[in-house]
């Protein structure tokens, strides 16, 4: 009988085959973005669609209760409702143009009129919402969809007009925004067109926004937009969120690996892809969470700064200072709430000399956690603990134990962890928050939390044994949730493999 190959050697080399591919940006679908492009008309015969597998993956996709988006909860209300206001415009479109689609949408609409009013019962904010919102619902009602008026709607409209007043319009395509990664949500009469063009991205997206360009190319025709459209579309039937993600999904891949210390199992592809992180860093600015546009934001920064100084490459900490104006640090200009995850992560980070800065990013971060660990880029709890354990206990600025009692006290009977079920990213991110832990640990302070770390390595192992990609749920907020597959496969090899590595 063949002896069964080492379980140590297998893990090592998932985790070579995902770090030599890093930069594809593989991801889940979003029907959001799909079905911007599915709009796009076909230029030889505009009756039907220019690309009509994303038209199909809407038809095979629609959830049973009619609603296109994250099929975890019904209650991520934010994400199904842009998704399917999305979806059943693009349908009615299709829908004058000939096509049998009525079925579909008929379901979409019921869904959206029986869950409009519930929209702020829940926290879980996807990006861009009120500014993306206004737009499609006036365009429901100019396609005569049978939507029922709610107060919601007009608080959201309220919003979104409160956000435009600040803006000043003449000024705000001169430069890269974070506003650009929501284009399709500006008011089309406020549109220099000419001026938006100026701030393509060097691949002909607009902010790696698939559906952000699709907008722009349905209004200009743009070549370099179409270009970039056909890339995606060319082996996928379905569109993801944003493409590609390159230097935000290498960076979070091996952050994994750094804070496991398992960087010597991968030394040549680490250190490949850390030259790569290297190429793009600036040392006045930071980084962009994708090659192809310059818009530094201090969540990739301050991740990629930690790489690189933990490499003992030269790094200046004004890159992570250049975030810092009155008094608060910010991810984005213009931004008008923090995320405590990236106040955690340049706490982590930042090894600079302005006291007043690393104060200044406590007292920030501290009103942002609670003994629900929510945070605006992840739905899940564990995601935010496995950021916040390692800055927290050195700073001191929170009660760092409070993240240990709150796993050990939500761990399943099955040994995972999930907002609801268990699955296998978020019982990932709470084995690494253990991991780092017991890193520090005092001895006499580790035996429960190694009863619960070794319940959680079993689910894994069981777990990933028989899942797939398609078993990942959509944890990540984009415009829509999203699954970064390379990074959430990182994620559960290296917790098994630090569990081998250890035992």
């Amino acid at each position: 009988m063949r002896n069964k190959e080492n379980p140590k050697k297998v893990l090592v080399n998932n985790i070579k085959q995902v770090l030599n591919k890093l930069g594809d940006s593989e991801m889940s679908v979003s029907a959001y973005d799909t079905a911007w492009v599915a709009k796009i008309p076909d230029a030889k015969d505009p009756s039907v669609p220019m690309f009509p597998q994303c038209l199909k993956w809407l038809q095979n996709n629609q959830n049973k209760d009619g609603s296109w988006g994250n099929r975890l909860n019904p209650e991520y209300y934010y994400d199904k409702i842009i998704c399917t206001l999305a979806v059943v415009i693009t349908l009615k479109i299709w829908q004058n143009n000939g096509m049998p689609l009525e079925k579909y949408i008929a379901k979409g609409v019921r869904y959206l009129n029986k869950s409009m009013s519930c929209l702020y019962k829940n926290k879980y904010r996807t990006v861009g919402f009120e500014i993306l919102f206004p737009n499609l619902f006036r365009e429901a009602v100019d396609l005569k969809l049978t939507l029922s008026a709610d107060d919601v709607i007009d608080q959201i409209q309220a919003i979104a007009k409160k956000k435009f007043e600040r803006l000043n319009f003449d000024v705000i395509f001169e430069r890269h925004t974070a506003l650009l990664h929501s284009l399709e949500g500006i008011p089309i009469e406020v549109i220099d067109w000419n001026k938006v063009i100026k701030l393509q991205d060097s691949n002909g997206s607009f902010l790696v926004s698939p559906s952000a360009t699709a907008f722009v190319f349905l209004h200009t025709g743009n070549k370099k937009c179409l270009k970039y459209l056909q890339s995606i579309a060319a082996n996928k039937s379905g569109i993801p969120t944003s493409y590609p993600i390159d230097i935000f999904e290498t960076a979070w891949c091996l952050e994994i690996i750094a804070k496991l210390n398992l960087e010597a199992y991968f030394e040549k592809e680490y250190g490949k892809n850390i030259n790569i992180l290297s190429k793009h860093w600036c040392n006045e600015r930071g980084i962009s969470w994708s090659r192809f546009f310059d818009l530094p934001d201090l969540d990739t920064s301050s991740v990629v700064y930690y790489l690189l100084k933990k490499r003992n490459l030269q790094v200046a900490p004004e890159a992570l200072e250049h975030f810092y104006k009155d008094n608060r640090l910010y991810c984005f200009p213009g931004e008008l709430d923090s995320s405590p995850t990236q106040l955690l992560h340049f706490l982590q980070a930042y090894d600079g000399n302005n006291a007043d800065l690393i104060e200044a990013a406590k007292q920030q971060v501290i009103p942002l956690l609670n003994d629900e660990w929510t945070d605006k880029w992840h739905l899940s709890a564990y995601y935010l603990t496995s950021v916040a354990i390692e800055p927290l206990r050195v700073t001191r600025c929170f009660e760092y134990t409070a993240i240990i009692d709150f796993i050990l006290n939500n761990q399943h009977p099955d040994g995972g962890w999930g907002i609801h079920l268990s699955n296998l990213e978020e019982t990932g991110w709470a084995c690494m928050t253990l991991f780092i832990y017991l890193s520090g640990a005092s001895a006499g302070q580790t035996i429960a939390v190694e009863q619960c770390l070794q319940k959680g390595i079993a689910f894994l192992m069981k777990r990933k044994a028989t899942a797939n990609e398609h078993d990942y749920i959509g944890l990540w907020i984009d415009k829509a949730l999203y699954s970064p597959y390379n990074i959430i496969n990182t994620l559960i090899n290296a917790v098994i493999l630090k569990y081998h590595v250890v035992k």
